[in-house]
Order: structure tokens, then sequence, then C-alpha cells
């Protein structure tokens, strides 16, 4: 959940390295929680099918090379000119609730692939609900510091003074963290003839 910071993207299903770190545009979520999203759009310039690698440039003029994973489908139909867009959204919602028990997480998952013959594209969705213990709580800064079952620690923004102070060290949260990343692929538009 460190994301919630910095984005590095892992594009499932399209290419298996981080394509790009962002200057998310980060929210709160009432009662106790983040939402933070990033867009990101490049051009295609080379695809090499042998090495998988594949040049893209971004909008300032950046290039960079990425090696498709081999469960990235379509690579051949990709060519120079293509557009890359990948959307990113992640959120953390936490209800503060005095639950007794171990902290723990469940998980689920769904991933998505363009159909065989079409632009490489791909969806990825995950959703983790959890029980998490709080060690800390910053009433100045607002934030509480809970500790999930495999030993992570996040630090959560609470904007609402009265759930902040419902809060105290040992009391544990439940909550539900979203993350969900849509790759597109578009053909490079025809060129305009003259008549």
């Amino acid at each position: 959940m460190r994301a919630l910071c910095t984005i590095s993207l892992l594009t499932v299903g399209l290419f298996a390295t981080p394509i790009f770190a962002a200057e998310p545009a980060a929210v709160s979520v009432p009662g106790g929680g983040m939402a933070v999203s990033a867009k990101f759009e490049a051009t295609v310039v080379t695809v090499n099918l042998k090495s998988r690698k594949v040049t893209l440039r971004s909008k300032d003029g950046e290039t960079f090379d990425l090696v498709a994973g081999a469960e990235a489908r379509n690579l051949d139909n990709l060519r120079a000119g293509d557009q890359v867009s990948a959307e990113y959204f992640e959120a953390i919602a936490m209800q503060l609730k005095k639950v007794k028990g171990e902290a723990h997480t469940t998980a689920g998952a769904m991933v998505g692939r363009t159909p065989k013959g079409k632009k490489p594209g791909a969806l990825f969705e995950r959703e983790v609900q959890f029980v998490a213990d709080v060690i800390a709580v910053d009433s100045v800064k607002k934030l509480v510091t809970v500790k999930g079952a495999a030993g992570r620690i996040v630090e959560l923004k609470v904007e609402d003074p009265a759930k902040l102070a419902e809060v105290k060290v040992g009391d544990q949260v439940e909550g539900v963290f979203s993350q969900a990343l849509a790759i597109t692929v578009t053909a490079q538009a025809a060129p305009k003839t003259k008549k």
C-alpha cells in the first residue's frame, strides 16, 4: 500500500515491467482513507517481436524501452504510431470498528486481456479486505498508523476529527484496498488524403 504516495504501475497482461512512476492525483476518503489515480499516454516508436522489446515515447518526448512479458497477447498487432494509454486507480477505505481477533486479509483479483487478433490491452482489478491493528494515532497530523496481518505498516489520513477522536492504539480497523489498471492500445490515425 506504499503506492498511495508513489505509483509504479505493474502493467499486468501487456508489459512485465513498470511503465511509469507518476505524481498521482490524491483525494481523501470520508471516514478514513485515500484514493489516487494516474494516467499515462505514449506512442509506440518501435516493436521488436524477437526480443519482445517495445520503445515508447511519452507526450513530453522522453523515450524508454519495455520488454513485454510472456503473458502479453497480441504483441504482433502492435505497430509504430499506435497510442498506448494506461489508467491506474487505487483506493483504501476504512471503517473504524471495535473488532476482536487477529489482523487478517482476504483478497480477490480479476485479470482480462483483449481477444486474440486485436490490439494488445489488459484490465487488472484487485480488492483486499483487511482487519488491521492500530499502532499509532497522531491527532495533529490527522494520521492513524495501522499494521496488517503480513506486518505491513500504513499511515492513513483521517479528515473527520470526530472519527479520529474515537480511535486509540490497540483498536482495530476494517477496510478495503482496491486497485485497478486498464491498458488500451489504439491504432495510429490514418493520414488524411488530399483531394
